[in-house]
């Protein structure tokens, strides 16, 4: 097994779908996987980390802000959110990450987010929204490429070349 076939510790590579199939670790750029272990631990401590093992099964969880720009509440946004089907974690939930509240309906804010919770398949359902409105204007220009100015008379060119992949991320010094 080579190092691009080992996931990060030594570990087998991860593997997930990507929009052409399954996606292994080892298509990274050289160096991105240390770039993404550096980021994974500046995340870990920079105060709104949660580890993964203390979300209810089946839940997801993010955090949400609750004041706009100019440090006023966000009704409008916080109201978004509860259509999208989030709600505000209790506090109480999590004392070792908000304290100890005596009042267990208190919501969990730091640093001016809101953590809230819904269920996976919502999130996962959301995701692929996400990606299907980031990906439709390529369809919509490669479909264009296929046509000429008169329909009937298909262009010399019918393929456009497209590739989904990592961008380097400037690390400021």
């Amino acid at each position: 097994m080579t190092d691009t076939d080992q996931g990060l510790g030594g570990a087998p590579a991860p593997r997930r779908n990507g929009p052409n199939g399954p996606v292994t670790v080892s298509r990274l750029k050289p160096g991105q996987r240390e770039q993404i272990a550096r980021y994974r631990e500046e995340a870990e401590h920079d105060g709104l980390y949660i580890d993964p093992q203390r979300i209810p099964e089946g839940m997801s969880y993010e955090w949400k802000r609750i004041e706009d720009v100019f440090g006023k509440p966000d009704d409008k946004y916080q109201y978004d959110m509860t259509r999208y089907g989030w709600l505000i974690v209790p506090a109480a939930r999590h004392p070792e990450f908000f304290g100890r509240v005596s009042n267990g309906d208190l919501p969990g804010i730091h640093k001016g987010l809101v953590l809230m919770e819904r269920p996976k398949e919502l999130t996962q359902d959301a995701r692929l929204h996400d990606w299907n409105m980031a990906v439709q204007p390529v369809k919509d220009q490669t479909a264009k490429f296929k046509m000429s100015a008169h329909e009937m008379l298909p262009r010399r060119v019918t393929q456009a070349r497209r590739n989904y992949e990592a961008v380097d991320i400037p690390v400021d010094s």
